[in-house]
């Protein structure tokens, strides 16, 4: 995936699971979910994060929609979006997922 600086796009991003836990997707739907973007290669750490805890902006089904809106500030490259998950009804998990990358371009 590509994006160019001064955009604003979504990565939607499908989230299967695999350990029988959950019973349908519908149980996701009262979770809460942020994700990070870094820049790729660069520990993951807060001032390494263009994006840091950006809430989700939809939850449809195992599907979760995250916007991408490069700013003038972020370099040509490559970066990388987590997709965290916390409170799933009924569960202590907090799964993390990702790298998810995509380049930004100018």
């Amino acid at each position: 995936m590509e994006f160019v600086v001064g955009t604003e796009e979504y990565m939607f991003i499908a989230v299967t699971e695999t350990t029988g836990e959950l019973t349908n997707t519908l149980e996701l739907l009262g979770a809460a979910a942020s994700y990070s973007i870094y820049e790729d290669d660069r520990p993951l750490t807060t001032p390494n994060s263009v994006v840091d805890g950006m809430v989700v902006q939809g939850i449809e089904g195992d599907t979760f929609k995250c916007k991408v809106a490069p700013l003038s500030s972020w370099t040509k490259g490559r970066y990388a979006l987590y997709l965290k998950i916390t409170n799933i009804p009924g569960f202590a998990e907090k799964p993390r997922f990702g790298p998810f990358i995509f380049n930004v371009i100018q």
